[in-house]
């Protein structure tokens, strides 16, 4: 632990940031702060929506703003959009008071975990999400805290992982509640066993 009072959820589009981030908060008894989340109910508009009406450029300001109320928050889990850390006042801000995970995947496994995704605005073309993973990934490493590879794991077994990091318990039964994995498991890709080979 780094004594930080805020744990931010780092890492490309379908690396699993807002899928873990309300579990863990809720685990952990923290308040979550989905900072996309939050600029879709304050523009009543999918992030989708608002690339295509707005441009990347106005998103890119609504995400920096209100990526500014982090160094307000404490006791969150803070789910950042995939292109979030890219900005370097962002990044400052999540030095500020966060312990930072990035929350690592492979371009095959976002792949497979987005191939029914309509919804992420920059990703049409797959070929785009390597470009994309190769652009950003030095900046997660250096911002990073810990790391948590993903690609082997499924959701309950990165939330086992985080619970572990932040309160040094290692769970005996299950970490996820049927209920709290309803829709998911489905956006993850596999199911509690899955192991890629």
């Amino acid at each position: 632990m780094t004594g930080k009072t805020n744990i931010a959820l780092i890492g490309p589009p379908g690396a699993g940031k807002s899928a873990l981030g309300g579990i863990l908060a809720h685990k952990l008894g923290m308040g979550l702060f989905d900072i996309d989340l939050e600029i879709e109910r304050h523009m009543n508009m999918s992030i989708s929506q608002i690339f295509a009406t707005f441009g990347e450029d106005f998103f890119r300001s609504l995400e920096h703003e209100f990526g500014k109320k982090i160094a307000l928050l404490e006791g969150h889990v803070i789910a950042t959009g995939g292109g979030f850390p890219v900005n370097p006042q962002n990044q400052a801000t999540l030095k500020q008071n966060c312990s930072i995970i990035y929350l690592e995947a492979s371009a095959k496994t976002l792949q497979k975990r987005l191939k029914n995704d309509n919804t992420r605005p920059l990703l049409a073309n797959p070929a785009q999400i390597q470009t994309i993973l190769t652009g950003r990934e030095p900046i997660y490493r250096q911002l990073a805290d810990f790391i948590i590879y993903t690609d082997s794991k499924d959701l309950e077994g990165c939330l086992i992982e985080l619970i572990h990091i932040f309160t040094g318990k290692t769970c005996q039964n299950r970490a996820i509640g049927e209920g709290e994995a309803q829709g998911v498991a489905d956006f993850w890709g596999f199911g509690a066993g899955y192991v890629e080979n």
